[in-house]
């Protein structure tokens, strides 16, 4: 007690179990009455000298913009208070919760005190962009009137922690927080920066200034579970220092780490081990960093140096092959192996047998975890958790990309060319060297040839170069009846609408009776003009309607005017108003997908397509296959005497980057598709060959790729390409993996696993 451990070992010797699970839930029970009962022990002694126990992590300080440093440290209320002394809010009877932005009466109401507004882009994330209202400032007008020292509460939280301290120098409740914050060395951050922007390390400084703020009653066990995840040297440094300035005033600090900076800064070491899982869970050591330096049995003194300095891990390469050990993931059974790096290694098997388990439910999640830890808790928010795979040990693990069938992209926006960036470099060319049809015409800009840039896109289908328009074939399922009779009861929408009781269709029998038409005719049987007014409705004739509804045992009669829209139009407004939930996406079965007619489904403005090289647009370039686009830009590359001095220069800067990616897209098969075409129409086995052309174009090295068959619909004929580029990753320093059953895969690859 009053110092700092440390307890190391190798992954899977007990550390968690014997610091979480049985210590600290034991101390929570004694000293918080908490529920939670603890693992297995004989005797815990010594809880009475302690007062509380408290955990201190990299997790979020808060999960929204509203909170921050100032709020989760509590000093924004010390300000708060500070601004409600000031004279002219005293006049005006302000208190202190009107300078909360989490409160109504001083906040400003058009974001609710957020600053930021959002809107939902539907088939994009939401974007924020600061509130027109208050101009990203939070308060209302009459807030910011409140001066405090010549700065209203917008300023003082846009101070630095550093020049809080100096602006409340007089206030020792304020000045005691700000140093207990630049003591963990977060002076930089603003009092009022979101906490979604802190990284994992910054987020758990605050947590220990927050501590470090508090009246030391020298009887708190803190405890840390492995806190250098994520964190640079410096950073680590300045942990250290605000530990022991914890332990220091007789606090306890129980820490599980490997990193040696911490473990060699340790007052008392604990090592479990030797090993992992059952090999593991033994007392191989416990005593000072000097004892462990000397000790025999230690694993951790392999890593020592002749002269007791611990290697510097980061400065490690990689090892020569991933080890794995006791793997139980799924349906395997507690297998071992390791896989060579920079190698072809091909796993083999029948279905079932667990490749997917071993290569993506192990090895990939294992990788996806450990790049996560390194995150900020923002970033974290938007990238998907994957489960912990049941494995004892994992070394040698390089950087992960899984190239697989399972993750498709849905969103109607991406194209192969800007699904690989060819798209992107395509837009470049055009605002460069294009030709206007008005020689008068600006020189554009390259998101102007964007349809998903407000530029650019077309207003009709907002850039998608389609629309999703209700079909009247989908709409009547039952033609043979009436519409008010069940000629729609085929869908729950159709059912909805064609209610014999429900509002539409009195307004459908009113129609027919002030425009003589029977609607009790079976569908099948009225002539196209009657059925065009069904559903398209008859534009802004207003209609006396009297609605006799009948619901379940209520009963009655409503009475209003209004026009007819018609079943098609009813049914487009219901989705425009659900289209960005499930909802609306349940809905889609009514629809039916038609080319736009007024960008010719190109997705662009007018004025955008005005703009061609070799008379052509940018949407005629892009609808070539990506075999012909390959030999067109070959062709103009070569012939220079048909273009400007201007054009043959950015020809020779872009051509090449275009065709080097145009040619991965061939070699994994793929020479018939265009850039326009939707990616959400292609195959599994062509998302996943995409996705390859896309990373071998690039020149990532050190990186473990993992492949789910990726010869599934390819040619046999284009077989030999595929390898070919699969080896091209390997030879450029990477790690390839592939689950395969393909024979020529499997006889080219350096290493089989089955």
């Amino acid at each position: 007690l009053g110092c700092m451990n440390v307890v190391c070992g190798v992954s899977g010797a007990g550390k968690s179990t014997l610091t979480e699970q049985i210590l600290a839930k034991y101390l929570r029970k004694k000293l918080q009455k908490s529920k939670d009962s603890p693992g297995d022990f004989q005797l815990i002694t010594g809880y009475e000298h302690l007062d509380k126990i408290i955990d201190i992590d990299q997790s979020a300080i808060g999960r929204t913009p509203r909170s921050n440093p100032a709020t989760y440290t509590k000093l924004f209320d010390h300000i708060r208070a500070e601004f409600a002394n000031v004279p002219q809010a005293k006049e005006r009877g302000y208190k202190k919760n009107r300078f909360s932005f989490n409160v109504k009466g001083g906040r400003c109401e058009s974001c609710q005190g957020a600053g930021v507004q959002e809107i939902g882009m539907h088939f994009a994330k939401d974007i924020s962009y600061k509130c027109p209202q208050c101009e990203g400032k939070r308060f209302n007008k009459e807030t910011l009137e409140i001066k405090l020292r010549g700065k209203n509460i917008f300023d003082v939280l846009e101070l630095t922690v550093d020049e809080a301290a100096i602006f409340f120098a007089v206030n020792k409740k304020i000045t005691r927080i700000l140093i207990s914050i630049i003591d963990v060395g977060l002076g930089y951050i603003t009092l009022g920066q979101p906490s979604t922007t802190l990284s994992g390390g910054e987020a758990q400084r605050v947590k220990l200034a927050t501590e470090l703020a508090k009246p030391n009653t020298g009887s708190t066990i803190y405890i840390l579970d492995e806190p250098t995840t994520g964190l640079h040297l410096y950073d680590i440094q300045i942990l250290m220092n605000a530990l022991h300035k914890l332990a220091d005033s007789g606090n306890t600090i129980i820490i599980t780490e490997h990193h040696p900076h911490i473990v060699f800064s340790a007052d008392y070491i604990v090592e479990l081990g030797p090993g992992s899982g059952p090999e593991g869970g033994s007392l191989v050591f416990s005593g000072t960093p000097a004892e462990l330096v000397r000790s025999a049995k230690s694993e951790y003194i392999k890593y020592m140096e002749d002269d007791n300095r611990i290697i510097d891990f980061s400065s490690e390469t990689l090892s020569e092959e991933i080890e794995l050990k006791g793997i139980s993931t799924n349906n395997l059974k507690n297998i071992s192996l390791t896989v060579p790096h920079n190698s072809l290694t091909v796993f083999a098997g029948v279905s079932g047998s667990g490749k997917s388990s071993l290569l993506f439910d192990t090895i990939f999640a294992e990788g996806h975890r450990r790049f996560t830890e390194s995150m900020s808790t923002f970033a974290r928010r938007f990238m998907k958790n994957t489960a912990k795979p049941d494995i004892e040990n994992i070394t040698g693990l390089s950087p992960c990309i899984a190239v697989n069938q399972r993750n498709r992209f849905n969103n109607p926006r991406s194209t192969v060319g800007t699904f690989t960036g060819i798209y992107d470099i395509l837009r470049l060319l055009f605002a460069r060297a294009s030709d206007a049809a008005n020689e008068k015409a600006p020189r554009p800009l390259s998101d102007m040839f964007s349809f998903n840039n407000e530029k650019g896109a077309c207003i009709h289908c907002k850039g998608l170069g389609n629309l999703n328009l209700p079909d009247v074939n989908k709409i009547v399922t039952n033609p043979e009846k009436s519409l008010l009779s069940g000629a729609l009861d085929g869908t729950k929408t159709g059912k909805f609408y064609g209610d014999p009781f429900g509002q539409h269709t009195a307004i459908l029998a009113q129609v027919g009776k002030e425009n003589g038409i029977d609607f009790t005719i079976p569908w099948n049987k009225l002539t196209d003009d009657i059925k065009h007014i069904a559903m398209s409705g008859t534009g802004e004739t207003k209609y006396n309607v009297v609605w006799k509804y009948k619901r379940k045992n209520r009963e009655g009669e409503h009475v209003w005017t209004t026009n007819w829209l018609g079943f098609v139009g009813y049914i487009a407004e219901e989705y425009q108003r659900k289209h960005k939930d499930i909802r609306g996406t349940k809905m889609l079965s009514l629809f039916t997908e038609v080319k736009c007619d007024y960008c010719s489904g190109s997705g662009l403005k007018p004025e955008v397509l005005d703009y061609t090289i070799e008379n052509k647009n940018i949407h005629q370039f892009a609808s070539f296959g990506v075999k012909e686009l390959t030999q067109k830009f070959r062709d103009m590359l070569r012939i220079t005497n048909k273009y400007t001095p201007l054009q043959n220069a950015v020809f020779v800067e872009i051509f090449p980057r275009i065709i080097s990616k145009l040619e991965s897209i061939c070699d994994v098969g793929l020479n018939y598709v265009s850039l326009t075409r939707k990616v959400n129409s292609l195959s599994g086995g062509e998302f996943q060959r995409l996705r390859l052309a896309a990373q071998t174009s690039g020149s990532l090295s050190g990186i473990t790729y993992i492949l789910d068959e990726p010869t599934v619909g390819l040619h046999p004929s284009d077989t030999q390409k595929l390898i070919a580029t699969l080896k091209s990753l390997r030879d450029t320093g990477n790690t390839v993996l592939v689950s395969e059953h393909d024979r020529d895969v499997i006889n080219s690859a350096d290493r089989i696993i089955e």
